[in-house]
């Protein structure tokens, strides 16, 4: 028997032909989100709109920490509504203390079938006379408010007079109440520039009102007559 020496694999020649492989690189995997839905997933419904009383308690939250008082009882409520026509009972009307304790209860109860409240309308309109208080240089004039329901009004403005010794000007303010008769607004214009005299005078206001959740503004403008005081 022969026996053959082991060959070298080093110093074997090679018999097969060198092949060129060329190796692209692969892209890494992008992870798909957890909360990414199906490709065939139906659109999602756009969030419903906030209730009204919603808006409304986030608004008053909002109004109350504009001026840097805290309100317990807005603080206490959250962004929901509920249907006080539901049932006999469902809403209650309480008063409280200084502490916001209740001291007594009553429960509320709707008439589901009864008209809707129609917006709330307001017109307002300056007097054509004004009086000078000799003592404060103050103008006193008034306006009639209208309403399609009763509310409280308030009122703002400017009034301006050029006089000889110049102009003078001075801010006005004015509160009552508005009705379907029409309301006389008292409204005083505290000087700040110059002294108001005798004579016409141009007022411009802005006056609001509000009740049941309606506002309405109405602005107007009038030449006003100015005498003094006897």
């Amino acid at each position: 028997m022969t026996v053959e020496p082991p060959v070298d694999a080093a110093a074997a020649p090679a018999t097969a032909e060198p092949t060129n492989t060329t190796v692209l690189p692969t892209e890494p995997a992008v992870p798909t989100p957890a909360n990414t839905p199906p490709v065939d997933a139906p659109p999602e419904a756009p969030p419903a709109a906030a209730p009204a009383c919603a808006v409304w308690i986030g608004a008053a939250l909002e109004a109350w920490a504009t001026v840097g008082v805290a309100c317990p009882v807005l603080a206490t409520l959250s962004p929901r509504c509920t249907d006080c026509a539901s049932a006999a009972g469902a809403c209650v009307l309480a008063a409280g203390d200084s502490d916001f304790d209740p001291v007594a209860t009553a429960p509320l109860s709707f008439d589901p079938d009864a008209p809707a409240i129609p917006p709330l309308d307001l017109t307002f309109v300056f007097s054509d006379r004004a009086v000078i208080d000799r003592r404060t240089g103050a103008v006193l004039l008034s306006a009639t408010a209208t309403c399609n329901r009763e509310a409280p009004v308030s009122v703002f403005g400017t009034l301006t007079q050029v006089t000889p010794d110049g102009v003078a000007a001075g801010s006005l303010s004015g509160f009552g109440s508005c009705d379907e008769d029409g309301e006389t607004v008292w409204i005083t214009a505290q000087p700040t520039e110059g002294a108001f005299k005798s004579g016409h005078a141009a007022a411009q206001g802005s006056a609001s009102a509000s009740d049941a959740g309606d506002f309405v503004q109405r602005s107007t403008s009038s030449v006003v007559q100015i005498a003094r005081s006897k």
